[in-house]
């Protein structure tokens, strides 16, 4: 991948991945750190800005944790803050809603909302149709990667007369 691309990518994109791909071995700030670093950002910005979000998701007081010693409820917070803390404008979360609990889904349908404001896209992947209610989220069933069911799309008909009958209407208003 040629590297603008992938600058690209890492500017505008933020991930959460089923398996959350987190470097067990460092602490929260340290996984969440690592797009700001990717972006070229460091220091005092960069760490208010892991503050910010940490202390949004309720991570605060585990910001010096190694990410083995958490639950996977947090290392799935650790996971989405990572995702949001560049501001990305697109954020694909894949099925992490199962392991959190009512608090943090609700902690984070408000950030994915107020994100989606900001002009955000939001894909989110999820086995259970209820979270995209929660989400308050417009529903896509998919199966082998083709929508099989969209809700919201709804087809319209077209009547179109034929070139030559229009043009034959259009003549005779002419005259």
């Amino acid at each position: 991948m040629p590297k603008i691309v992938l600058q690209l990518y890492r500017q505008r994109c933020g991930r959460v991945w089923q398996d959350m791909k987190l470097l067990l071995s460092e602490t929260v700030a340290e996984n969440v750190r690592l797009p700001l670093e990717a972006l070229g950002q460091y220091g005092k910005t960069a760490n208010e800005r892991i503050e910010e979000v940490l202390s949004e998701l309720g991570l605060s007081q585990k910001a010096k944790v190694a990410v083995t010693n958490l639950p996977m409820s947090e290392r799935a917070l650790v996971a989405f803050a990572r995702a949001i803390v560049h501001k990305p404008s697109i954020l694909i979360i894949d099925d992490l809603w199962s392991i959190l609990g009512p608090e943090s889904l609700e902690n984070i349908a408000r950030i994915l909302e107020r994100e989606s404001i900001a002009g955000a896209s939001v894909i989110c992947a999820a086995r259970d149709e209820n979270i995209a209610e929660f989400l308050d989220a417009r529903l896509l069933k998919l199966r082998d990667g083709t929508i099989i069911a969209d809700p919201a799309h709804v087809q319209t008909h077209h009547i179109a007369a034929q070139p030559t009958e229009w043009q034959g209407s259009q003549a005779s208003q002419a005259t």
